[in-house]
Formats: structure tokens, C-alpha cells, sequence
């Protein structure tokens, strides 16, 4: 069994950190708008929000959401281990929010992890990381054990890719730390925290689209019945994914003022990953089409989420991939490239979610609710689509805001304000996803430490309505009522009524609770 406990607290901070990162990127979208844009007369102070907006959508929402995934892998004894991670989590990332309301703080636009120049802000970034670490630290997660999938019930190619992910993650932070080391203190700010950020960045990029690639597998075996991808094959190809990640640390602790530091991740950042990142997404299209053509897909499936969540995911990352390939120059096509491939992540990471807030019992029942989640993936995706194409079309300087933009052309205003419109679009999906997730999560039932799945209590409630677990036997999530049993005692141990049900029906306690099918 994984830590359901310790996955639901990482899972709500990092939902927390979006609803904090979507708030800053409406600043952000209007600071770049034409007309509007004249309104913000002080830079500094959208680079400031710029800082925390990245930290927060870039570090915290995608790897307290791999932290969760990894405590949902199959582990004999959980503990308190997850729990106590996620308070050392939101500890850090307290440290590095607050730090930007202390006045004459100077943001540095680093690339990969922008900074506040501040001892605080530096202190808080460690913290998390070494809280997302600690979620890494049960051996039983890394070993690959029979018969036991975890409470999500992973496929066997999504547990090797969270492994794999979670890999990439500490050699980014061993990256960081040889880079950090080896870096002269002297330089100005802009150049330090540039230099020390850089390579360890490249290698959270691989960690992120493992994650990503982990997360298409496990999708697709909802819509399809089986993984679009064997535990062989996944083995192979993620650790293709992760070899040429497995020098850089050794690079970092070379220099990062030699001649070659930039060159050899710039490298890896081209050619790392999208050739094995393009097989996979081949596996799954396929996989696709076998299902449809074979008629294996699950029914409804086209009515859950998971099938446009991928497919978004899957078009921005081609987006990425195209956008990348077309940069010569720094402007505003880098940004465009980056915000395709990380809203690649996130819309996955989305998606996912709504499998989360099942197997943690948040309530789902609703008609409505599961028609907005089928749409949300979409919206968010078009979104983003609509933004990155825009900015990418605008070519504009790169971080200048407000008046320093000093817009020109026709190509200018027109990409503006479609980067403008797309914005937009994805802050109003990413406000769907928010108010889905909340509503659910204050709609939460208690769960039994006997439930292995919600849909295995989903099936439970069907054998009970038929009378099969009459004897008080049951499968996973019933609860007998009858003096003594087992089922006795739990329901007493969580307050529920102790009276046997009627005959042919289920006890109407939120122990057994039914929310259809996926």
C-alpha cells in the first residue's frame, strides 16, 4: 500500500501553490497587455511577481505533485513520514513567499528558477527541496514488487517512470549543489544565481517530463483497459530518458565558469529529451488506436476526463518541441517554447488529479462536476495553445514588462494580444480546475484503512445492493454491521452507525459510498 495520508497533503500543496501562481499570472497577463501594459509604472514590481509566480507554478505545483504520485507507490509500512515531508514543504515554501514583501529585495530573472536576491528566499528553496526528498527515502518504493500497485493502483510503466522522475529529481539537486560550490560568490547577483541555476534546471526539465510521460501511461490505461506501454519497454526507454541526465552533476562539480558548462546542457536540453519523450507519445497514439479499433476502451470513457487531459498534454508538448526547434535568438519564442512544454505538465498533472481526489474519497458524485472536469483539460489546453502561439509570433524582447515593452508593429500587437486572449482562456481553466477540486475536497468522506481503491469500493457497493456480501464476508470498502465482526469495529472506531442494513441494500454511512464509474 502506498501513503494515501502523506500523498493528499503533498496533493493539496501543491494545489495550493497553483491557486497562489494563478492569482500572480493574472498581474503578469496584464502587465503585458498593450494599453493596459501603461498602467504598471514600476517594472520591479511584476518581476517580483514574476519570481514567485515561476517558483511557485515551476517548483512547487509540479514537485509536490511527483511527491504525491511517488507516496501513491507500493510500500509494506507508510508512517508519518509523508506527513511530517509535507509540513518541512510548506515550512519552505512560506520561507520563500515571504521573502518578497521585504522591501529592496532585487529579483534576478534567472532562467529556470528566477530568484529574489535574499539569504530567506535561498533558505525556503533548500527547505523544499529537501522535503520533496524525504518523500524519496522509504527503500520499498524503489524496489519493484509483485502483486501490490499501490492504492492508486499504478500500471508497472507508471511506477518505473515515477521512479525514474524521482531519480532525475536528486540528481538535479546534487546538480545544484555542484554548481553552488563551485561558483565565485563575487559575481554580481545576475550572473550567480544564472550560473547556479542553470544546469541543475536543465535536469529538472527531464524529471518533470518523466513525470509527464508517467502520467500519459496511467491515463490511458483508464480510457483503455490496459497500459499503452509493457514494463520491459518502459524500463528501456526511461532509462534512455535519464542517462544522459546522469553526468550532469559531474559537469556541475567541474566549474560552472568553464568554457563548456553552458554548451553541454544547452545540448542535453536539445537533444535529451524529445526523441524518447516522441517514442512514447508514438506507444500511446497507438495504443489508441488498437483500443478504438478493437473496442477495448472502457465504457464512458470518453466521458471522463482522462482522454482529453492526455491529448492536450500530448499537443502542447508537440507545440514544444516545434516552438523549441524554431528559436535562433533570444525573444519571446524561448518563453513560448517553455510555457507549451510546462503547460504540457500541468494539464497532465490536472487531469490526474481527479483520480487523486477519488482514491482520497473526495466527493465526485456529481453529474455536473464530472461534465466541468471533462471540459476543463480542453479549455486549459486551448488556452495555452493560443498563448504560446502568440508570444511566440510577437518575437519581443524578453522580460521587459509594462512600459519597457515599448510595442511597434502590427506582428507585436497582434501577438500581444493573442498572448493576452490565450492567457486568459488557460487562467479560466486553471480557475475551473481550482473550484472542482476544492468543491470536491470540501465534499470529502472518511476513508477506512481497509479501502484499497475507490473503485474497488465502487464495486463493493454494486455486490452489496445484490446481496453477494450478505454473509459478512465483503470485499474491499464493505462494512459489516453485525455485533463483533471486523466491520463492527471499524465503523464504530469512525462513528458510523453499528445497525446491519436492510436486506439488498447498502448502509447509507459514507463508509460505503458509490460515485459511478470512472
Amino acid at each position: 500500500m502506498g501513503d494515501r495520508q502523506g500523498s493528499q497533503g503533498w496533493l493539496m500543496l501543491a494545489v495550493g501553490s497553483l491557486v497562489l501562481a494563478g492569482t500572480l499570472s493574472i498581474i503578469l497577463v496584464i502587465g503585458r497587455l498593450p494599453v493596459l501594459n501603461e498602467w504598471i509604472n514600476d517594472p520591479l514590481f511584476a518581476r517580483r511577481c514574476l519570481v514567485i509566480h515561476v517558483n511557485l507554478a515551476l517548483g512547487v505545483w509540479l514537485y509536490s505533485f511527483l511527491a504525491s504520485l511517488f507516496l501513491a507507490l507500493p510500500a509494506q509500512s507508510s508512517g508519518k513520514g509523508g506527513q511530517r515531508s509535507v509540513l518541512l514543504g510548506l515550512l519552505g515554501v512560506l520561507l520563500f513567499v515571504s521573502c518578497g514583501a521585504i522591501t529592496g529585495v532585487r529579483p534576478v530573472l534567472s532562467n529556470y528558477i528566477p530568484a529574489l536576491d535574499h539569504p530567506l528566499f535561498v533558505v525556503g528553496l533548500v527547505v523544499f527541496g529537501i522535503a520533496v526528498i524525504g518523500t524519496f527515502m522509504k527503500w520499498e518504493r524503489w524496489i519493484e514488487s509483485s502483486g501490490d500497485s499501490g492504492f492508486l493502483k499504478l500500471p508497472a510503466a507508471t511506477r518505473v517512470g515515477l521512479r525514474a522522475s524521482a531519480f532525475a529529481f536528486l540528481l538535479a539537486m546534487f546538480t545544484f549543489m555542484g554548481a553552488w560550490w563551485t561558483t565565485p560568490t563575487s559575481m554580481s547577483a545576475g550572473s550567480y544565481y544564472e550560473l547556479v541555476f542553470w544546469g541543475g534546471g536543465h535536469v529538472l526539465q527531464v524529471a518533470s517530463v518523466a513525470a509527464m510521460l508517467s502520467v500519459w501511461v496511467l491515463l490511458l490505461d483508464r480510457v483503455l483497459g490496459f497500459s499503452p506501454l509493457s514494463h520491459r519497454w518502459a524500463r528501456v526507454l526511461f532509462g534512455l530518458l535519464l542517462a544522459p541526465a546522469c553526468v550532469a552533476p559531474w559537469w556541475a562539480w567541474q566549474g560552472t565558469t568553464t568554457a563548456t558548462y553552458y554548451p553541454r546542457f544547452t545540448i542535453l536540453m536539445r537533444w535529451g529529451i524529445f526523441p524518447i519523450a516522441s517514442l512514447i507519445l508514438l506507444a500511446c497514439l497507438l495504443a489508441i488506436f488498437r483500443g478504438l479499433r478493437a473496442g477495448n476502451r472502457k465504457k464512458e470513457s470518453l466521458k471522463a476526463p482522462y482522454l482529453w487531459g492526455f491529448l492536450a498534454s500530448a499537443s502542447l508538448t508537440v507545440l514544444g518541441f516545434v516552438l523549441g526547434a524554431m528559436i535562433r535568438s533570444s525573444s519571446t519564442l524561448i518563453p513560448a517554447h517553455y510555457h507549451a512544454a510546462i503547460g504540457a505538465v500541468t494539464v497532465s498533472f490536472m487531469t490526474v488529479t481527479y483520480l487523486l481526489c477519488q482514491e482520497f474519497r473526495w466527493d465526485w458524485s456529481s453529474a455536473r462536476m464530472k461534465r466541468l472536469a471533462r471540459w476543463q483539460p480542453v479549455v486549459f489546453g486551448v488556452g495555452q495553445v493560443v498563448f504560446a502561439l502568440g508570444f511566440g509570433y510577437a518575437k519581443m524582447a524578453r522580460k521587459i514588462y509594462g512600459r519597457e515593452q515599448n510595442i511597434r508593429s502590427t506582428s507585436e500587437q497582434v501577438g500581444m494580444w493573442f498572448m493576452g486572449l490565450g492567457g486568459l482562456v488557460a487562467v479560466v481553466g486553471g480557475l475551473l480546475f481550482l473550484s472542482l477540486v476544492i468543491v470536491a475536497w470540501r465534499r470529502r468522506k472518511p476513508v477506512l484503512p481497509l479501502l484499497d481503491s475507490w473503485e474497488r469500493n465502487d464495486e463493493s457497493v454494486k455486490e452489496v445492493s445484490t446481496g453477494r456480501t450478505g454473509q459478512g464476508g465483503g470485499g474491499a470498502g464493505y462494512v459489516s454491521g453485525a455485533p463483533g465482526s471486523r466491520g463492527a469495529s471499524l465503523a464504530k472506531a469512525h462513528g458510523q452507525s453499528m445497525a446491519s442494513p436492510l436486506s439488498g441494500c447498502c448502509d447509507s454511512s459514507p463508509i460505503v459510498h458509490s460515485v459511478g464509474s470512472d
